[in-house]
């Protein structure tokens, strides 16, 4: 059990040299191991296999550092803490509680692909090898958004200029009046800390600036694998002396929910587009309010208003 754990355990220690105690407990809760200093008041056969609440009935999910750090993977430190054990006894707790990661095991995953209900344009075929026969069956975003934030949970989310796909999500999630506020960490970012300004921070280029292998680039599985990858290769390298550059912080994206066109705002979308001669290759029921009056000025801007009569009406 301790071999599995040793490098991340020292690296704990080396983080904290005054420590006079350590547990590891695992995502149950349970602790697994405990090392405990000659003048404790535990014994390491009374903690080991036991819940942490157990041992501390004060505590729950939201005041117990390891339950909160087992959650949101983030880590605190040196948090004081004055309560009863579970013996009754006043004591006071001064913890750094650290994540650790076990043989870099994947839990889950969730992957599919989205109908965007548009073709897909040259350049995005060209960079994901995705076509428009791939996704003409597969789930809109719509119907899919619920599991994706229960997929995730209150842990952060992680990747490389995470605030882009983040604003994806959160767009999709208040449509389907969803909350999403989340915490994140952006491996980009941290990539402009610490790699040289003449060396490209592109996710290919950081991987291999850091010696992280990346399978299909620009999909998006590859692309999740390989930016933790990343940050697991850069925290080994710079964790030690900056560790708050690896902490989640709060991903700031205000978004409103979009409304569906108006039954006007189609009809004359389409007698817009009938009258100009114009092919689009979104279906004008997919789009926003918004976006079909973006559209509609655009077409007015660049064609101008319609000047003959359709559908037996006269338009202007």
């Amino acid at each position: 059990m301790l071999e599995r754990f040793l490098d991340q355990i020292g690296e704990v220690l080396r983080l904290c040299e005054d420590t006079d105690g350590i547990l590891v407990v695992n995502r149950e809760g349970i602790i697994e191991y405990h090392r405990i200093p000659l003048n404790s008041y535990w014994c390491s056969q009374d903690t080991v296999g036991r819940h942490i609440l157990e041992l501390y009935p004060e505590l729950d999910g939201e005041s117990s550092t390891i339950l909160t750090a087992r959650r949101t993977g983030r880590a605190s430190y040196n948090v004081l803490q004055d309560i009863n054990n579970h013996r009754g006894e006043r004591v006071l707790l001064e913890s750094t509680t650290i994540p650790i990661v076990v043989d870099g095991r994947v839990e889950e995953r969730f992957v599919t692909l989205v109908n965007p209900m548009r073709q897909l344009g040259e350049r995005i075929r060209e960079l994901t090898g995705i076509t428009d026969d791939m996704v003409k069956d597969a789930p809109v975003i719509g119907d899919i958004i619920g599991d994706v934030v229960r997929f995730c949970g209150n842990l952060p989310l992680l990747g490389h200029n995470i605030l882009f796909d983040y604003a994806f999500l959160k767009r999709a999630a208040v449509n389907s009046g969803l909350d999403f506020e989340r915490e994140g960490i952006d491996t980009l970012g941290i990539c402009r800390l610490f790699m040289p300004a003449d060396v490209k921070r592109n996710l290919t280029c950081a991987c291999s600036f850091y010696e992280v292998s990346q399978s299909t680039a620009h999909r998006a599985q590859a692309d999740a694998e390989a930016a933790h990858g990343l940050y697991q290769a850069m925290m080994a390298r710079h964790g030690r002396e900056h560790p708050e550059a690896f902490a989640a912080k709060p991903l700031i994206y205000k978004a409103k929910r979009e409304q569906p066109p108006t039954k006007r705002q189609k009809e004359y979308l389409h007698d817009l587009l009938k009258c100009h001669k114009i092919d689009i290759t979104v279906q004008i029921d997919a789009m926003s309010r918004g976006e079909v009056s973006r559209m509609i000025d655009n077409i007015i801007s660049q064609y101008g208003r319609m000047t003959r009569r359709i559908s037996g009406e006269q338009k202007d």
